[in-house]
């Protein structure tokens, strides 16, 4: 019984994610778009700047704070889930109105530069080291992040616009209902990187 309700989720998600992906196709161009320009932004500044820089500027605070030793693994976890699903529901809340979307494309510039300038501060300070975090933790889990809030922008900002021509309001039951399985879908997976990220450092 637990096998087939565990295999029926799976197909669920894979079914949902299918869907996301084929509806918002040309959102996520636009956003991965946005978001490579910010990383290769971020990696030049980050070049430029980490080398007459320490550690205390580097703009991802959460790892920041682990490698100078303020925050434990477990205030990485929840410090890490806490800020994304903050940015979630910040995606969410500014959708309101249709002209304050640019808040969205804001936070994925924000979040696409930390990943490119944490990449050059980390080269640049543990050589070798830092390489091997990049590969092992910066570019997988936080590609993974940078995913989630894209594909959840593609959910809000999409619905924004369907109802600034078809009417509609982003905090009705009707976005709330159709919404659910994706807000949670993309939760879970945010878990599952926070989750493995804490677990490699």
């Amino acid at each position: 019984m637990i096998k087939i309700s565990f295999y029926r989720l799976i197909m669920s998600a894979k079914n949902c994610l299918n869907e996301h992906f084929c509806k918002f196709k040309t959102w996520y161009v636009v956003l991965l778009s946005v978001a490579v320009v910010g990383i290769i932004v971020g990696l030049v500044t980050g070049l430029k700047i980490a080398p007459d820089s320490s550690i205390s500027k580097m703009p991802d605070s959460i790892l920041r704070g682990y490698i100078e030793g303020n925050v434990s693994i477990f205030g990485v976890f929840f410090s890490r889930f806490f800020s994304l699903l903050g940015i979630m529901l910040l995606i969410w809340a500014t959708n309101c109105k249709p002209f304050l979307c640019f808040v969205s494309l804001l936070a994925l510039v924000y979040q696409s530069f930390s990943i490119g300038a944490t990449i050059a501060f980390l080269i640049t300070l543990f050589n070798v080291g830092g390489i091997l975090n990049v590969i092992f933790i910066v570019i997988p889990f936080h590609l993974l992040f940078l995913f989630v809030l894209m594909g959840w922008t593609c959910v809000c900002v999409g619905y924004n616009f369907e109802c600034k021509n078809f009417g509609g309001n982003i905090f009705s039951r009707d976005f709330i209902c159709n919404a659910r399985f994706t807000f949670a879908l993309f939760v879970c997976l945010m878990l599952l990187g926070v989750f493995l990220e804490a677990l490699l450092l």
